[in-house]
Order: C-alpha cells, then sequence, then structure tokens
C-alpha cells in the first residue's frame, strides 16, 4: 500500500460511536488504512467503511475562533478544536453564524461591563455571546426585520445564563432611555429570579436547573428604545412537585420560603416552616453556592419591582404553602379497601389557605362522582386512587400559579398603546436529557429538542441552497452529508401509527395502560431505526434521538399524558371562598363547563 502524496499523516480513528482517538496514517488505499494509534503506539490495519475516520487539521489553525476557516470541518476536528480553545481559556467559538459556548464551570471575567460596553460599540470581535445579542439588534435596526435567538444545549451546559446575558445587552443597547424605557429594562431582568425562582431546580446535573422551555419578545419602536417584552412559557415539570429522584430539589422557591419562615411572621401565619416537615421537600434539601434565604429576598424584591402588591405576594405564597401542606395530607383505607382522610393541621391549613372546608376537601379527593341519567352517586376511592387526586391536585395548582405570575409578568411588561414595534425573540428551552431513569417528562423534553434540531438542520440547509443558487453553483443533495433526523420525528408524531397517537389512543381507552402501550409499540412499529422494541425488557424501550439513544421507563406514561384531575377538584376549587383561588381555576372550570355542553 502505498501513502497517497494529497493525505496528512494526522488523523482521528473512532472504533465506536463517539470515542475519537489520535492516530497516524502509516499506509492508505481506497479500501485499507494502516494506523498507529498514538495512545497506546499500537498499529491497525483496518478498512476504511468499518471505522470512522478523518484527517486531522494542521496544529497551526487548531486554535481557530471561527471553525468555517479549518480545512477539515467535522466531528473530530470541531470537538478537539472546542477542547484546544477550552484549555486556552476561550469558553467561545464561531462556526459562522452560530455560537458555540462551553460551559467553563468557573467565575470568569468576561461577562464585566466593560466587556458589554466594547461588543456595543463593535470594539471586540472576538466570539462573545454579548457579540451574538449586540449583532442581532444592529441586524434588526438595518435591516427592519426581526430577530431571533435560539439557544439550546443539554442539560447543565448554561442555556439559562446565556439567556440573561442576551437580556442584559438587549436592555443596555437603548442609547436614548426615557423613565418609562429605563423601568422595562429593569423590569425585563427582574423576570430573572422570578421566573428562576418558581420554574428552576436542582437536578443531579445542574443546580439550577430550568424545568420549563420559555420565549421571550422584546420590542423596540423605530427608534430603537425598549418599547415593551412579553413571555411565553412551555411544558413546566409538574411532575417534579411530587416527586424528586435522590439528589435533586423540588423547585427553588419551596426552599426560599420555608428557609425563610423563621425571619418572617407573614409566612408563618401561611403555615410554612422549616423544609424536613413537608414530603414534597425533604428529599434533598441544599444546592451547591445556593443561600435560600437571599434568594428569597431577592425573589420578594423583584416581585415588588413588577408590580405584585403585598396582597399579591401573601395569595401567591399562601398557593406555595397549600401545595406542601397537601403532600402533607394523610390517607389510609379502611375494611373495605376505601380511602380514609382524618382531619389532622395538614388539611386544616390546606381548608384554611384555599378558602375551602376539610370536609369538602376530602370528599372530593377521596370520592368520586357517578353519574347515571340525573343521578349522581358517591362512589369512595381506594387508597391508590385517592393518593393520585391528591398530587393531581397538588401539580395543578402549582402548575396554575405559575401560570398566574406569568401572566401578570407579561401586564406589567406588556406595549403602552398601540405602537407598532420590531423585535428581537429568545427562544430557552430544556436541554435534552438522558438520565440513568428517563421517564414521560424526558420523553417530552426530548422530543421538543429534536423538532428544534429538525428545525435547525432545515434552516441551516435552506441557507445553503440560497447561497449556492446566488453564486450559481451547480448542486444536488448528495453534497449534503449531515444526517437529518426527520424519521425520529415522524415516528414520535406519526399520525396514527406514531408514539404520541399510540399513547393518545391508550389514554380514551377505559382500560388503557402503559403495559398495553408497549405492546401497542412492539406490534404497530415491529421495526424502525430508531425504536428498538424487540429485546425490551418490563416495559422499557430505546428510542434513538439525533444526540444519543435513550432508554425510557414507559411506567405512568398514560397517568401522566392524561394529567387528570377530578371535576369534582376543579368544581371544589371554583366554589371557594377565596377569589384568588377561583381565578387560578377559572379557565379550567370554564372549559369544562364548555366539554358539558
Amino acid at each position: 500500500m502505498a501513502l497517497y502524496s494529497s493525505e496528512s499523516s494526522r488523523a482521528w480513528v473512532s472504533f465506536k460511536d463517539g470515542v475519537w482517538e489520535e492516530c497516524d496514517v502509516l499506509n492508505s488505499s481506497e479500501q485499507q488504512l494502516s494506523l498507529k494509534i498514538n495512545a497506546t503506539g499500537e498499529t491497525k490495519n483496518v478498512q476504511r467503511n468499518k471505522i470512522g475516520f478523518h484527517y486531522r487539521n494542521p496544529s497551526a489553525v487548531e486554535q481557530a475562533d471561527d471553525f468555517l476557516t479549518l480545512p477539515n470541518l467535522d466531528e473530530p476536528n470541531i470537538l478537539h478544536s472546542l477542547r484546544v480553545r477550552y484549555w486556552a481559556g476561550e469558553v467561545y467559538s464561531h462556526t459562522g453564524p452560530i455560537l458555540i459556548a462551553v460551559n467553563p464551570w468557573k467565575a470568569v471575567t468576561i461577562y464585566e461591563q466593560t466587556v458589554l460596553e466594547q461588543y456595543k460599540a463593535q470594539k471586540n470581535s472576538k466570539p462573545h455571546i454579548f457579540g451574538l445579542a449586540a449583532k442581532a439588534f444592529r441586524d434588526l435596526m438595518s435591516a427592519r426585520k426581526n430577530q431571533c435567538i435560539l439557544i439550546s444545549g443539554e442539560s447543565g451546559s448554561g442555556k439559562t445564563e446565556s439567556t440573561k446575558f442576551v437580556l442584559q445587552v438587549l436592555t443596555a443597547v437603548d442609547e436614548n432611555k426615557t423613565g418609562a424605557s429605563a423601568s422595562i429594562c429593569s423590569q425585563v431582568m427582574l423576570t430573572n429570579p422570578v421566573l428562576e425562582a418558581f420554574g428552576n431546580a436542582k437536578t443531579l446535573r445542574n443546580d439550577n436547573s430550568s424545568r420549563f422551555g420559555k420565549w421571550i419578545n422584546v420590542h423596540f419602536d423605530r427608534k430603537g428604545t425598549i418599547a415593551g417584552a412579553e413571555i411565553k412559557t412551555y411544558l413546566l415539570e409538574k411532575a417534579r412537585v411530587i416527586h424528586q429522584s435522590a439528589g435533586e430539589r423540588n423547585y427553588h422557591i419551596f426552599y426560599q420560603a420555608c428557609q425563610s419562615a423563621s425571619q418572617h411572621k407573614f409566612l408563618q401565619d401561611l403555615g410554612l416552616e422549616d423544609a424536613t416537615t413537608f414530603e414534597y421537600t425533604k428529599v434533598c434539601l441544599h444546592a451547591n453556592n445556593t443561600d435560600d434565604v437571599k434568594s428569597f429576598e431577592r425573589t420578594k424584591q423583584a416581585l415588588h419591582f413588577i408590580k405584585f402588591d403585598q396582597q399579591s405576594q401573601t395569595n401567591i405564597f399562601a398557593a406555595v404553602s397549600a401545595v406542601l401542606h397537601t403532600g402533607n395530607l394523610s390517607i389510609e383505607e379502611d375494611r373495605e379497601g376505601n380511602s380514609t382522610m382524618s382531619i389532622d393541621k395538614h388539611l386544616q391549613q390546606v381548608a384554611t389557605l384555599t378558602g375551602l372546608t376539610p370536609e369538602g376537601i376530602r370528599t372530593a379527593i377521596c370520592c368520586r362522582n357517578i353519574t347515571a341519567g340525573t343521578d349522581v352517586m358517591v362512589k369512595p376511592e381506594t387508597k391508590e386512587k385517592a393518593m393520585q387526586c391528591k398530587d393531581a391536585l397538588s401539580k395543578a395548582l402549582y402548575s396554575k400559579l405559575f401560570d398566574y405570575i406569568v401572566k401578570n409578568v407579561n401586564v406589567a411588561l406588556r406595549l403602552k398603546g398601540a405602537q407598532v414595534t420590531m423585535q428581537v425573540s429568545v427562544l430557552d428551552i430544556f436541554g435534552f436529557e438522558v438520565f440513568q431513569q428517563n421517564h414521560f417528562e424526558q420523553f417530552c423534553i426530548n422530543y421538543a429538542n429534536e423538532k428544534l434540531q429538525g428545525h435547525f438542520n432545515e434552516f441551516n440547509f435552506s441557507l445553503e441552497i440560497q447561497e449556492y443558487q446566488r453564486e450559481n453553483v451547480q448542486w444536488s443533495y448528495d453534497d449534503f452529508y449531515f444526517q437529518t433526523n426527520t424519521k425520529c420525528i415522524e415516528l414520535v408524531e406519526g399520525k396514527r401509527t406514531g408514539m404520541l397517537a399510540l399513547l393518545d389512543e391508550q389514554c380514551i381507552m377505559p382500560n388503557g395502560n402503559d403495559e398495553t402501550y408497549c405492546t401497542k409499540l412492539k406490534n404497530e412499529i415491529p421495526e424502525h431505526p430508531h425504536l428498538y422494541t424487540a429485546k425490551m425488557r418490563g416495559m422499557k424501550f430505546t428510542l434513538k434521538h439525533y444526540a444519543a439513544e435513550v432508554v425510557y421507563d414507559a411506567e405512568g406514561f398514560c397517568f401522566k399524558n392524561r394529567d387528570p384531575v377530578q371535576p369534582a377538584i376543579v368544581e371544589l376549587m371554583h366554589n371557594s371562598k377565596s377569589s384568588y383561588v377561583q381565578g387560578l381555576f377559572q379557565t379550567h372550570w370554564d372549559r369544562m363547563q364548555e366539554q358539558l355542553g
């Protein structure tokens, strides 16, 4: 075998997915390679089509800040350049219009106000999140077209912080601030501690993980003055309210309120006490680098500045306390197998906080109304069903509290008057998640990321085609080597035999359950390159995403997809003596009445 003169001797080889090793090419042909593995010194003769192989970039260009300038732009060379730049203290890199960020996992000095001013004035061209946000604003003003920044990445990669840095720039670029616009700028930034308190939590990978997705529109008038903003939220992880894995916490606000109760009488009056008291918070009490008492003060100040008065704040923390005490409700079973609930201090507290009676709450949780014609019968529930109803109430109450907060934040940030504006939008959504145990929440999160990746591929593919057309370059689909994830998306969302369609089918059937759902997956989708069910153990299946293969446990899929809140619970909340609690459930009540005709 002769080594082609056009080939460099430095290369990367992969004998299994995701693992790249440095090597030198000793000899080469069209079918075979003779490689010396640098780490071991071993020589291997391999066939090209049996391995992953790419030539390595010259060391002189490996630290380039824009990867489009690299001779070889592929997975191992991009990963290596990121590593080389990271070692040199550079956490940002460009790939054309795409900014790649590597979480530094330590305090760095590249986010000072002086650095922000440099990027505003275009005096610094190094890759940076400040530069990306400043360019989005300049393009908005020059092209008069709305801009969008999509922040994506796996859990713990720094998306939440990146979103805050983007907002920091967008609220600082306005050179013509009036009192009103300055107030909006401050309120936009103060949404961060509020949404983080109620929507973020400690996970195994991240002490401040966003457990919801958000789309933020920042509006500017024709002069570039900030005119308002709005926030849309998606997929709040409601299951976290009632259950956390070992080493993970519930939402920050629970610990902030509990740990601050000894210093605030109004919290004590609402029944809040140490987090060790409550079932929903005692799994894990602390998060690294987090002072819950100081965080509570920041949250409270931010709520005040965003126009939540003292009564509104009291209502908010009353709902927080009600959720915690609901988790402590004691449900037992009598001799007939029916659920029972004693009227203890927790039930009394929930009743007081929600404007209900203990008896009414007990009946709504432990019994079910059965309608036959004009007759209504009350049937006792089993302990298991009552526990599910209790947890569904907790999730519904917290979810509606979260929606209430976001709604009122938007009222504070909304546009004043009917002015025509342009906008820069920021999408910050969950990162791709792969845990030891992956459930329905991870399935939804990873599906959302799969859709985003599909949009990203299509968008960049269309941009490349447009550039080819402008330059009159002849091209074909074979010129594009990246693998699309269309098949995976179609597998999940197919109309009749897609995974979501089959799940919905189970949820509307009287006896539909997780086990039957898994059987349907095997029978209806027997052979698919992205779904492995042939060797399923129990109710587990493997889905091949664009980022990784994930093993999901289907236990709880049907229950969580139904997301049931018993009509009796909704009616109970609608009849509350508290107008605040009524308001939280008003939309749900109206929807239920429409369905009843």
